[in-house]
């Protein structure tokens, strides 16, 4: 440190939004020196595409003083996250380098939340559970927690999210399952449909956007009619069985009962006839 250079910051501390409007701060340089000389300016720790100075050196008489000022504009841009990002400024004469004097600052770049969603697909017909993928976007500089929910107009669905409340770094992308199930799942009916609303808001601020979507539950018949024509083939099937099996039982076979009926109507009267009598 030269006793001969005295530099000051103000503020030392600055806070800007990322891909927001610049910040300044005043440098001031006052020469404790005998000869005039020129002073340059340092700034180590920052990406130099952060700031711009309005002088990158000044020339000062013994004792004199003077005043930069230095602009900070932080860029949107993917890999910059929300922070704490201590720099150096370093200002060294040109008469003689090895002669400087430093001054430590901060920049805060603020956590501004940005997000975007989707969801698909955005209707589902199923005689199951229903399926749908959330993708979460966080486009800011500060990882969020999402809070998720889902609600149908009739409230006659269930929904659950897995994961539920994710945590999405800063731009990085998440996807998150959503399943839906119907209360009442009745195997005979129409189709009918429940008409939803996922909403999606970031922890901690009041806004939420949402996003509609559809469940369709397909019962697996829509009337018992297939089922009665199956109940008749079985009846009828049952029947013939059931003849059948009667004129074995009576010594016959199976083509007497369509050869010969009357005979075959005699004898089976005989039969039980016999039988009864026991």
């Amino acid at each position: 440190m030269s006793d001969r250079i005295k530099v000051s910051l103000a503020p030392s501390m600055l806070v800007a939004n990322a891909g927001g409007e610049a910040v300044e701060a005043m440098i001031t340089v006052q020469n404790l020196g005998d000869i005039v000389d020129r002073f340059s300016f340092h700034i180590d720790g920052l990406d130099p595409s952060w700031f711009t100075l309005s002088e990158s050196s000044v020339s000062l008489f013994p004792n004199d003083s003077g005043q930069v000022h230095i602009k900070f504009q932080v860029p949107k841009k993917e890999g910059i996250k929300a922070g704490t990002y201590p720099f150096g400024l370093r200002l060294a004469s040109d008469s003689n380098p090895e002669e400087y004097s430093t001054v430590q600052g901060a920049l805060e770049v603020s956590p501004v939340a940005e997000s975007h969603l989707d969801m698909s697909p955005r209707r589902v017909e199923t005689r199951k559970n229903a399926d749908y993928r959330i993708t979460l976007v966080n486009s800011g500089v500060a990882d969020v927690t999402f809070g998720l929910g889902a609600r149908d107009t009739e409230e006659g669905c269930r929904f659950w999210f897995t994961p539920d409340n994710p945590t999405v770094p800063a731009w990085e992308t998440a996807v998150v399952k959503l399943t839906g199930q119907p209360k009442k799942r009745p195997w005979v009916g129409e189709n009918k449909r429940y008409d939803f609303a996922v909403t999606v808001n970031i922890q901690g601020k009041s806004d939420a956007k949402s996003l509609n979507g559809e469940l369709i539950y397909r019962p697996r018949w829509r009337s018992l009619s297939p089922l009665w024509r199956v109940l008749k083939i079985v009846l009828i099937i049952a029947a013939i069985a059931g003849a059948i099996y009667f004129v074995l039982w009576l010594g016959g076979g199976p083509g007497q009962l369509f050869a010969d009926p009357g005979q075959w109507l005699s004898q089976a009267q005989e039969r039980l006839a016999g039988w009864f009598s026991r």
